[in-house]
């Protein structure tokens, strides 16, 4: 999730921040209203789905996993999206997350305002490293007075804080550089992913994390936007590009993909079977959970996002009409 919020400060700033200033309430509502088209409509339609799973399990008498979790009122904090801002379990796991995203993009209009002051390379990047330390220093504080070392809960309001502003910083700094694309970004991008997922890997402890996953996570961002060569080709090839667009129905429904899924086949019943078998049962999960998702996105996100879109443009222009006519009939 850290390298998630440093990439959407960046994509963010890249695509709204010249659109947001000068600030206007009407271009802000366009661009919350985008937001919301996204995410709401799979996030309802997964949240619904457990429901129907978790009233059909109790029907044949299925013990869902966390059964404690599933309470009429942590399912409407779920639905009003508020799981990440209140002590209520999520009926979809992942879903704990979509609060702090919300969250960012309602303040991202107040942190564009900032943005649009920031005049050099030199500030940009000085900015990004005064957040990253301060964000930083506040998590280790809070860690050592707490005892606490979980990335999630309110130390997650922190992280959020600090990576997605950390990100839409570099995205100005990387803007007024200039640096262009090049094939050295192909190279650096594929050393700091590297050095990412080692440290994902060998992480440790959760100060750790922080420290070294931030800036990496920033590195890396700014390379692949940089990128010119084979990494860029790479990431652009369509079979990336289609993964890259169903990722976030992916994201949402892989735990309850694999709950079902893991409720017809145990993945315990092969840990003593032939590499070939057990290779095959990760595919199998993994492959389902690639359908799932897949078939959410084209179901729902996509037509969903489309839908919700044209109906804002359609009932901008409706309201725009009267004023239009007026302003002819004056002339």
């Amino acid at each position: 999730m850290m390298v998630f919020f440093t990439l959407s400060g960046f994509i963010i700033a890249y695509t709204y921040l010249d659109r947001l200033h000068p600030f206007s309430w009407a271009e802000y509502g366009r661009f919350m209203w985008a937001r919301f088209a996204r995410m709401y409509p799979i996030h309802l339609t997964v949240l619904l789905g457990i429901l129907v799973l978790w009233l059909v399990a109790g029907h044949v008498g299925v013990t869902l996993p966390n059964p404690e979790y599933y309470r009429a009122s942590s399912f409407a904090v779920n639905l009003a999206l508020l799981q990440g801002a209140f002590p209520a379990n999520p009926w979809n796991a992942p879903a704990w997350t979509l609060t702090y995203e919300m969250a960012a993009y309602i303040a991202f209009p107040l942190l564009a305002a900032l943005l649009v002051r920031i005049r050099s390379v030199s500030q940009a990047y000085t900015g990004a490293t005064i957040v990253a330390l301060a964000g930083t220093g506040a998590l280790i504080g809070a860690y050592s007075y707490t005892g606490n070392q979980n990335i999630g809960g309110p130390m997650f309001w922190i992280h959020v804080a600090t990576e997605f502003a950390c990100g839409a910083l570099m995205y100005v700094g990387w803007q007024k550089a200039g640096f262009g694309v090049s094939i050295r970004w192909d190279v650096a991008g594929v050393i700091g992913a590297v050095a990412l997922a080692v440290v994902l890997w060998e992480r440790g402890d959760s100060i750790t994390l922080q420290l070294a996953v931030v800036p990496l996570a920033i590195f890396s961002v700014m390379a692949v936007a940089g990128s010119s060569g084979p990494l860029r080709g790479f990431l652009s090839s369509r079979p990336l590009e289609w993964l890259g667009r169903i990722s976030f129905s992916l994201y949402l429904l892989h735990v309850t993909c694999r709950s079902v899924l893991r409720q017809l086949i145990d993945p315990n019943d092969f840990v003593d079977s032939s590499l070939v078998v057990r290779l095959g049962v990760i595919i199998l999960f993994f492959g389902a959970s690639v359908v799932c998702g897949a078939l959410l996105y084209h179901l729902v996100e996509e037509p969903a996002r489309k839908w919700l879109r044209n109906w804002l443009a359609r009932r901008t222009a409706a309201q725009a009409a009267p004023v239009d006519r007026e302003a002819t009939a004056q002339r």
